[in-house]
């Protein structure tokens, strides 16, 4: 490990230093001030006490197979904190605070569940994030900067991201940057980023102009990203569509309200719809016969029966445990057909049939998406591999 301490102002007696580690225990405390600290391929864990008020923390390496880490259980506080790893990652094992600026210059920075604040409302930013080098968390955690923002006029708080031009005061804003949602359903959806805003003034709108980086579109179409918002965290979305600048990675967005969970995701539609199997179909409970679970394949079988060109071909499900009215009774594929000519098969897609009738996607309880189809009017046809299909008589409005 290669370390440098400069203008120490205090450092207490509890302080190791071990192979590849730099620790400071439960009674320990470090002061820095006007110099550096360098970790090279080396694990810095605190019990106690790290503050570093002027000066940078500078966490580097070369070494493919060693973790560095800023952990934990004290107070970690840097001024400027450089992420210099021409190899691998610096990983979080604790929240930390900046002060300062986060630089990054190769490598990345794995927020692991944990929380990098931004402490200054007047200072503190991101620096040098690029597709090679940038902050990410698979497993959560969020970077937090809190700021007042009255009439800004491209304002991009910390360097985050996101940037609010409006005439309105939005008043005091935590914004909270992320990049994993696995408490929703919808997630596949969307880029792997997002933003929590908490204001003092919810109700203020501003327009948006969101950015992004290519690791983060999750395999989805840039040119079809859409705003999607909860305001209510209820995990019911509102969703507009915006001006898109591939050339810069951003997306502008008019008179947005300034609270919620804000992301980018899929331009999608989702279909709710009922029907039932006549031959297992009960009059008595109107419910379906739902004691062959056990053999229904795991895999959509559509595709091998000659549907081309569905969706999510090929798709499997564990058939999820559910209340008995929602048991899964058998795949179905549904149609959008077009409005004028029926017999133009516009986009299609394998789902689950629960015996109440409802038609879910394959997680067995969210209604059925279609990604990158335009609002308007469809034709909804269902078809079961025993049975023969249906279709709605007259053109059903899909929208958002």
């Amino acid at each position: 490990m290669k370390y440098m301490l400069f203008a120490v102002l205090n450092m207490l007696p509890l302080l190791a230093i071990a192979q590849n580690h730099f620790i400071i225990s439960d009674e320990g405390q470090v002061n820095i001030s006007n110099g550096h600290l360098v970790l090279t391929n080396a694990v810095l864990s605190n019990a106690g006490v790290l503050q570093a008020a002027q000066g940078k923390t500078i966490v580097e390496g070369d070494a493919p197979a060693i973790e560095s880490s800023i952990g934990g259980t004290g107070t970690t506080q840097f001024a400027d904190l450089e992420i210099d790893k021409i190899a691998y990652e610096v990983l979080l094992e604790s929240d930390i605070e900046v002060v300062g600026n986060v630089i990054m210059n190769q490598g990345r920075l794995n927020l692991n569940g944990y929380d990098l604040l931004l402490a200054d409302e007047n200072t503190g930013q991101l620096i040098g994030e690029s597709e090679v080098s940038y902050i990410y968390g698979t497993a959560g955690g969020e970077i937090v900067k809190t700021i007042n923002l009255n009439n800004p006029n491209d304002d991009n708080p910390g360097n985050l991201g996101l940037v609010f031009n409006s005439s309105n005061n939005l008043g005091t804003i935590t914004i909270r940057r992320g990049h994993s949602n696995s408490t929703s359903s919808l997630e596949d959806f969307w880029i792997k980023r997002y933003y929590e805003l908490l204001s003092s003034n919810p109700t203020a709108t501003t327009d948006l102009r969101i950015h992004y980086l290519d690791t983060e579109l999750n395999e989805l179409e840039e040119q079809q990203l859409i705003l999607w918002q909860d305001v209510n965290y209820t995990d019911t979305w509102q969703r507009k569509a915006g001006v898109s600048y591939a050339n810069t990675n951003s997306i502008v967005f008019n008179n947005v309200q300034s609270t919620g969970i804000i992301t980018l995701g899929s331009n999608v539609l989702f279909v709710s719809t009922k029907i039932a199997l006549p031959s297992i179909y009960d009059n008595s409970t109107n419910l379906m016969d739902a004691n062959i679970t056990d053999v229904l394949p795991s895999t959509e079988p559509y595709s091998e029966l000659g549907h081309q060109n569905l969706q999510n071909a090929g798709v499997s499900t564990t058939f999820p445990d559910t209340t008995p009215n929602a048991s899964i009774v058998d795949w179905v594929l549904i149609e959008l057909r077009d409005a004028t000519t029926a017999e133009n098969i516009l986009a299609l897609r394998a789902a689950l049939l629960q015996r109440d009738g409802d038609i879910v996607d394959v997680d067995g309880k969210s209604p059925v998406p279609f990604e990158n189809i335009a609002t308007g009017n469809y034709h909804i046809a269902v078809r079961h591999r025993n049975h023969l299909g249906v279709m709605t008589a007259m053109p059903v409005l899909l929208d958002y």
